[in-house]
């Protein structure tokens, strides 16, 4: 595929930083599903425009916030019990809103670096609430639902 050209890759990271902004935003509102959907429209908009860069990172974010969005609904859990991973999150977010794409070397090692650590951080603590918690009931999506 042909890469867009820099007057268009300027537009394609600015549309890029505006729905990273709605996807903190609905972090802040608590509204997970929101955030999921919003990421795989990142994904969705960064393939349209062969902006391979942005799919990769909607990927991992739609990876992150799906993990995200199911401890939230799936799991008991006490607010202050998500908050680090919500945190961690955010950070992410935050992060590649002033550093995406990566500029030279050093802020890709930097991105790498966020990348992993959010990663696995929400990782170990989805296991944790795989382990630990008490399932809520049956999944809000994916898999089957039972009926009585």
């Amino acid at each position: 595929m042909e890469k867009c050209d820099s007057v268009a890759t300027v537009d394609i990271t600015r549309k890029y930083k505006e729905a990273l902004s709605r996807i903190r935003d609905d972090l802040t509102d608590n509204n997970t599903m929101a955030c999921v959907n919003n990421s795989e429209d990142l994904t969705h908009y960064s393939s349209f425009l062969d902006f391979d860069e942005g799919v990769f990172i909607g990927e991992l974010l739609e990876e992150i916030l799906d993990d995200f969005d199911d401890m939230v609904k799936m799991y008991e859990h006490k607010k202050e019990e998500i908050e680090p991973t919500k945190t961690k999150i955010d950070l992410l977010i935050k992060f590649l809103q002033t550093h995406f794409p990566p500029k030279n070397d050093k802020a890709k090692v930097e991105l790498y670096d966020i990348l992993v650590s959010t990663r696995s951080y929400v990782t170990r603590s989805y296991t944790a609430f795989m382990r630990e918690k008490e399932i809520k009931g049956p999944p809000m999506r994916g898999g089957f639902e039972t009926t009585s």
